[in-house]
């Protein structure tokens, strides 16, 4: 369920468009229920951002993370830079 709920809500956020109401509940309710527990897991209250040091993710890990609303923003290491 909640990898569903949060896939359609990235859907929308990607498109700015507005959730419906039936689905910001059920997102409401996961994030409640499931998501602020694997943020507290993370230690992400501690921090603002994830910025990974490697090439970019998957696109199925970047909906995980963007569907978990935690914000990770891609960039590239000096190796990437040198090339």
């Amino acid at each position: 369920m909640l990898i569903s709920v949060g896939n359609k809500t990235v859907d929308y956020n990607v498109v700015n468009k507005p959730i419906h109401i039936s689905l910001l509940l059920q997102y409401l309710l996961a994030k409640r229920l499931i998501l602020d527990k694997i943020k507290a897991a993370i230690g992400y209250e501690n921090i603002g951002v994830f910025v990974p040091g490697c090439t970019l993710f998957a696109v199925e890990i970047n909906r995980f993370f963007h569907a978990t609303d935690i914000a990770v923003h891609g960039g590239y290491s000096i190796t990437e830079i040198l090339l």
